[in-house]
């Protein structure tokens, strides 16, 4: 589906919850799929948290085409977090390579935060 909004719309998405402990997914989400439909659809995305973790997480060996179409159709992407597995590796350094250094995050150490959509945002900050 496509929308139009104002240049001042942030497009953020999270998907899966990190404490998951209440909600077992008993399927593998194939993560190529997901990756894909967001670089085809999604090209003023600019936050992606990921949050299923590995055990929940399928991928293939052309993952890396993915993460390339995602790196290179969705340019306004400040963060892709991930889970801390081979796949984030994989991200990480495709990313790397391309000179986009810090886009691609662990959910253990960074979340996705929708703060910044609040109009008193930039009274929070410091620094």
């Amino acid at each position: 589906a496509k929308f139009s909004a104002s240049a001042s719309t942030r497009r953020i998405c999270t998907l899966g919850q990190r404490d998951g402990w209440y909600f077992e997914l008993n399927t593998k989400v194939h993560i190529d799929q997901v990756i894909n439909a967001f670089a085809s659809n999604c090209q003023k995305l600019e936050r992606l948290e990921i949050q299923w973790d590995v055990t929940t997480i399928r991928f293939s060996h052309k993952s890396g085409k993915f993460i390339d179409d995602i790196r290179s159709k969705c340019p306004l992407l400040k963060s892709l977090t991930l889970a801390d597995c081979e796949y984030y590796e994989m991200a990480n350094s495709n990313f790397e390579r391309a000179h986009r250094y810090r886009v691609v995050r662990t959910f253990s150490r960074y979340a996705t935060s929708i703060t910044e959509l609040l109009s008193c945002y930039r009274n929070l900050l410091f620094n």
